[in-house]
């Protein structure tokens, strides 16, 4: 597959496949890359926040799915990720509100 150079939609569908392969590691830097080009990418900095959740990076996470809830404050999936990173971090209080806003964006969140 070729790829256009510094083109960040084509990158992020590339770290979305690669993770979905089972290949995190070969997923990280190029999600990384599609961040750096467009740093306002809401999939992007859900996507990669996860990801850095999922490998033990909260602090990392945390910040980028927290300056995604700035940008996009009616992102209910971001908000209930980011009280799974809080809780992980043990700020029980500050995980409680972001589940809080996550129900009350969408009363199913995180039950799927």
């Amino acid at each position: 597959m070729k790829l256009t150079p510094g083109h960040p939609v084509a990158l992020f569908n590339l770290g979305i496949a690669l993770e979905d392969a089972g290949r995190a590691d070969a997923a990280l830097p190029v999600l990384e890359e599609a961040l750096r080009l467009r740093p306002d990418h809401a999939h992007t900095l859900f996507r990669l926040g996860s990801l850095l959740a999922v490998r033990g990076r909260h602090e990392e996470a945390e910040a980028l799915l927290g300056q995604l809830l700035v940008r996009q404050p009616d992102y209910p999936d971001a908000a209930f990720r980011l009280g799974n990173v809080l809780m992980a971090l043990d700020r029980h209080a500050a995980a409680e509100r972001a589940y809080r806003l996550a129900v009350m964006l969408d009363p199913a969140a995180g039950s799927g």
